[in-house]
């Protein structure tokens, strides 16, 4: 696993790491869309990357390293804790071009939200850390098999898997591990988002911030994307 002191470094060595050992692929789809033939979604990828960013606790210079988009992000980092359930909640229309072709036709929500998935969980996690700050079971689970496992192949599944929070040398950290990361689309935003469930948990857990450690199943850049990639 590779250690960085900062975003703007992180994403600078992993780029390049995709550039120089990256093995192009063509997945056949994206999300629920079809996408055999179309040379344009042919990716450069790696499987089973893993690194860690120390220290993430201001927020700010996270997302000016990132280069994210923070106004969006803040917003639907607001829907996934809040207590109403939300589907498909306002945020979504701060990054319109992105999620508006993932509406469900003539129902006006999408397959699933963060928010569902994480608003009943995030209480149960703070509550546990609170009673025992050293567990191994704060885990917020985005991935649900009795809901997802019915639409591989024919719907939309989350990208993430899970957020697991571990407190050790008085610091809280946060694992984040992913099946798939567009590296040019979302993955900016998803480490910003993690970052800040993070930084979230641990003030309501009255913890220190630690470090971020991510894990991609698979971490690739779209054809379409190779030319106009940035770090």
């Amino acid at each position: 696993m590779r250690h960085f002191e900062s975003a703007k470094h992180a994403l600078r060595e992993i780029l390049r790491d995709i550039q120089e050992r990256g093995v192009e692929v063509h997945p056949g789809r994206m999300q629920d869309k079809e996408t055999k033939g179309d040379t344009q979604f042919l990716t450069k990828e790696l499987l089973n990357y893993s690194f860690a960013i120390i220290d993430v606790s201001d927020l700010d210079k996270l997302a000016s390293d990132l280069v994210c988009n923070k106004t969006w992000a803040d917003s639907e980092f607001d829907e996934r804790i809040s207590d109403k359930l939300i589907n498909p909640g306002e945020a979504w229309k701060k990054r319109s071009e992105v999620w508006e072709e993932f509406l469900i036709k003539n129902k006006g929500k999408f397959t699933y939200t963060y928010n569902e998935r994480i608003r009943t969980q995030i209480k149960n996690v703070i509550r546990e850390l609170k009673l025992h700050p050293n567990t191994r079971q704060a885990i917020l689970s985005i991935y649900n098999p009795d809901i997802d496992n019915n639409n591989i192949g024919v719907d939309r599944i989350s990208c993430s898997m899970f957020y697991q929070f571990i407190f050790r040398d008085n610091k809280l950290n946060i694992i984040y591990n992913m099946r798939s990361s567009d590296y040019h689309l979302h993955f900016r935003n998803d480490i910003y988002l993690a970052c800040k469930m993070l930084n979230y948990v641990a003030k309501e857990c009255n913890m220190k911030v630690g470090n971020f450690f991510m894990n991609i199943s698979s971490l690739h850049i779209y054809k379409r994307d190779w030319d106009k990639t940035i770090y």
